[in-house]
């Protein structure tokens, strides 16, 4: 499918002066530098397209690690919290148990 109607341009310019021969020409000229210019447009696109996923995923995966990281840190104080209270409960019978005897 055109990008231009190169008819309808190489009538305007016959109609200002241009020769024939020289309007079609030119008319197909403007069409393939037309055609060029979306495909070098799509390209561009497409690559841009390209490095911003790339580049998302880069940042995703290092907000992913964070993520883990503060998980792993939350886990591990969790898990020391859970033990000293454990500690603290057999502390707490041992003591009960020995003035109780």
């Amino acid at each position: 499918m055109p990008l231009t109607d190169t008819l309808t341009s190489a009538r305007k310019l016959e109609e200002s002066g241009v020769p024939p021969q020289q309007a079609r020409v030119l008319s197909e000229l403007f069409e393939q530098t037309a055609a060029a210019a979306q495909q070098d447009l799509k390209e561009f696109i497409a690559a841009e397209g390209q490095r911003t996923r790339s580049e998302f995923r880069a940042e995703m995966s290092a907000q992913e690690s964070r993520l883990e990281s503060k998980f792993e840190k939350a886990m591990r104080q969790q898990m020391l919290w859970f033990f000293a209270m454990q500690i603290a409960v057999v502390a707490a019978t041992l003591t009960l148990v020995k003035f109780l005897f």
